[in-house]
């Protein structure tokens, strides 16, 4: 083969990734499993998570250089990107040879880190509009679809639209949602215009959390109104919190909630612990990302541990009152799952959930990983740093010794 046409194939496959850039739906990349790997310049491994439903999944990538590679992997695939600030590529990824997922890389600036625990905002604006919104539906509930997309969704605050990008995603199911829980909402709306009350406790949280970590990144805190598919999240944007399912009073109206819903739907006091406890959250994105069961239960329980630590409670405590007596056989059975990619029967699982089974019982188990670790710890305050920094979850575990903890047998 001459030099010739060597050249020639080098440039037409040059020529073939610009052009996929520029039009970038032609790009294609290949994927086995519903997480491929992604790395972005020379940071850890992490997971996206390849859902066809979603219209567009997006990406966000804080440019910290005037080129930034972004790199997606799987078994059988690999595609790379060079991507700058303003940047928007779009590509699509091929689930099993059949499904197609259609996604977005959004270069954006470099976010600079607020660490002062007091300078972290407040925005209640989306909660604001939606109650502006559905006003308008009850007065023309015909119109329930366009109203609602029309005045909350589409427009709202940074965080909002991250939020319904990751949790809420599809605009019939939110319409539906709520159009289908009339008593309900009417019930909560007067809780929800409160909403600037616990602006104290939040912060005095905030400052706990520097005391314990200096490292400590304090963003902004988005309230917005979901349809009851996440309490709480994090982006790059701040901490996004579903006030509608942290607001319950006792005029509330729960009787066309669904079994999950009512079990998860957390009282308006637990709102600074939702808060804390993603405030964790915020500090993890270092952390390495993998796929295995211990990694997202770990990752959970963490943030329900050091969020109690600074806010006095966790979220929730209805899974581990479930959990007294029961402890042996929950972690018998999560041995089983730890090292594989099984977080779906641990965490946000709520088609699990029965009367007498809770959803949602690896926030309990990765709790008590992180309190036994704590436990034997000498250095408390070292203690809460490691576990802020994990690197090996599987040696994080058993330097723990929760695996060999030992419990009440029985109920």
């Amino acid at each position: 083969m001459n030099k010739k046409f060597l050249l020639s194939i080098y440039c037409v496959s040059i020529f073939f990734f610009i052009s996929c850039k520029e039009n970038n739906k032609k790009t294609i990349f290949n994927s086995d499993n519903i997480f491929a790997e992604y790395y972005i310049n020379n940071s850890g491994k992490k997971f996206w998570g390849v859902d066809p439903k979603i219209e567009l999944d997006v990406l966000h990538v804080e440019c910290e250089n005037p080129s930034n590679v972004v790199t997606f992997k799987s078994k059988i695939d690999t595609i790379q990107f060079q991507v700058k600030e303003g940047d928007t590529i779009n590509f699509k990824i091929v689930l099993h040879k059949k499904d197609t997922a259609m996604t977005q890389i959004v270069g954006i600036p470099k976010v600079i880190k607020n660490r002062n625990p007091l300078k972290a905002e407040i925005h209640t604006e989306d909660v604001k509009r939606f109650w502006k919104a559905y006003d308008m539906v009850q007065k023309n509930p015909e119109k329930s679809y366009q109203l609602y997309a029309n005045e909350y969704i589409k427009g709202g605050t940074e965080g909002w639209k991250d939020y319904f990008r990751m949790k809420v995603r599809d605009t019939t199911k939110f319409v539906d949602h709520h159009n289908e829980r009339p008593k309900f909402y009417a019930s909560i709306k007067e809780t929800m215009l409160n909403i600037d009350d616990v602006k104290p406790s939040m912060y005095k949280s905030f400052q706990k959390m520097k005391e314990l970590y200096s490292k400590s990144i304090f963003p902004d805190v988005y309230f917005v109104m979901g349809r009851f598919s996440s309490a709480g999240t994090v982006s790059n944007k701040g901490l996004l919190i579903g006030l509608n399912q942290i607001c319950r009073t006792e005029s509330s109206i729960t009787d066309e909630l669904t079994l999950w819903q009512k079990n998860n739907f957390l009282d308006y006091e637990s709102l600074p612990h939702v808060i804390a406890h993603e405030l964790i959250h915020y500090q993890q994105f270092n952390m390495p990302a993998d796929s295995t069961t211990l990694r997202t239960t770990i990752v959970e329980g963490m943030a329900d541990f050091i969020g109690e630590k600074i806010s006095g409670k966790r979220p929730s405590e209805r899974v581990a009152k479930w959990a007294k007596g029961k402890e042996n056989d929950i972690r018998e059975r999560f041995i089983k799952d730890m090292l594989l990619a099984k977080s779906n029967n641990w965490i946000a699982n709520s088609d699990q959930e029965t009367k007498d089974f809770p959803a949602d019982q690896g926030y309990w188990v990765g709790y008590e990983i992180c309190k036994a670790y704590y436990d034997q710890s000498n250095d408390k305050s070292k203690a809460i740093v490691e576990i802020l920094e994990i690197q090996d979850y599987e040696a994080f575990l058993e330097k723990s010794g929760w695996m060999h903890k030992k419990y009440p047998e029985g109920n």
